[in-house]
């Protein structure tokens, strides 16, 4: 672009006109204002993907460690119901022998 506008010349018989080159060097010079605030914020932007993404590693490693950990109290908590259940049963199993040695004896 900076060559089609360097390139504006006038030729035999045409009229130069200053302002159409002064025109076209603004137009020049906001496009690249334009492209340099977009090409920033294309920056920002994957700056921010990158610790957006970074975050959600972090999430899903944290909520990996809270299943495993949830998994476990629950496998913990089961054993100690069946622990506390097989001691009822014993227990009931014990009443009911006694009780049988009592009435045969």
């Amino acid at each position: 672009m900076a060559e089609a506008i360097d390139n504006i010349r006038p030729t035999p018989g045409d009229v130069f006109d200053v302002e159409a080159r002064l025109f076209f060097n603004q137009f020049w010079l906001k496009l690249k204002s334009t492209e340099n605030r977009q090409i920033s914020e294309i920056e920002s932007a994957r700056e921010s993907l990158a610790k957006l993404r970074q975050q959600l590693m972090e999430t899903m490693r944290e909520r990996k460690i809270l299943e495993k950990l949830r998994e476990k109290h629950l496998a913990d908590y089961q054993r100690e119901l069946l622990r506390e259940e097989q001691k009822l049963l014993d227990e009931m199993a014990l009443s009911r022998y006694i009780r049988n040695e009592n009435t045969q004896g």
